[in-house]
């Protein structure tokens, strides 16, 4: 048992012995506010926790997970087989939704690059950037290669890609990685058929309505 200050706080974190089953030894309830528990799970190959523990103000966050570990069915599972359905899916949807907001993020990113004017204060620099929605047989996404660029003048017109551009490395990944994000979006946020989605590339804010906008 180690203790940690941390200010005028102080953290106690214990830490157990794996278990030699693979049934996860219950969590042991802190004994006071400022006391946090820590045990390992066992499985097959037990996952090492660090023995560091970073504390920050009322929090304590542990180490970092590794994510191939953490894919891995073997380790996990054994882990929660004690958790109900209601438990997995609130972790499930937690993971999603973290992953969706991660995408969109990085979504908004390339766009921005993708429109990276020649100077910033180029009046006919894009400022927001549409999308339509094209239909597939496995459903309705927003059109990757159909993009309206509204400029900063007022203008609206067609995004077009510069010549010969999937010849450049950087340009060929960042293309492939736009595609699977937007993708990605639009399995998260589904459009309707003849839906528009606008992004503005100042504020970040994504505008998801069914009509076309010239503002």
């Amino acid at each position: 048992m180690s203790t940690i200050d941390v200010g005028e706080q102080r953290f106690t974190v214990t830490r157990s012995a794996p278990a030699h089953s693979p049934t996860p030894a219950p969590a042991t309830e802190p004994h006071s506010a400022s006391a946090v528990t820590v045990h390992t799970m066992a499985s097959s190959d037990p996952i090492a926790l660090p023995d560091v523990v970073t504390c920050s103000g009322p929090k304590v966050t542990a180490g970092r997970l590794d994510a191939d570990s953490f894919a891995d069915p073997e380790h996990v599972l054994p882990m929660v087989a004690h958790w109900t359905q209601d438990q997995l899916y609130a972790v499930a949807n937690l993971l999603l939704d973290e992953g969706d907001q991660r995408g969109k993020a990085e979504l908004l990113e390339l766009l921005r690059w993708l429109c990276e004017p020649s100077s910033p204060d180029n009046p006919q620099r894009a400022v927001k950037v549409e999308f339509v929605t094209q239909t597939y047989e496995n459903g309705v996404f927003w059109h990757d290669e159909e993009i309206f660029l509204h400029r900063a003048d007022g203008v609206v017109e067609p995004y077009e890609w510069p010549e010969d551009h999937h010849q450049d490395d950087e340009w060929k990944a960042k293309d492939e990685r736009y595609q699977a994000l937007l993708a990605d979006y639009s399995r998260a946020v589904p459009p309707a058929d003849g839906d528009h989605l606008i992004i503005d590339l100042i504020t970040g804010e994504f505008d998801h309505s069914g009509k076309w906008s010239l503002a």
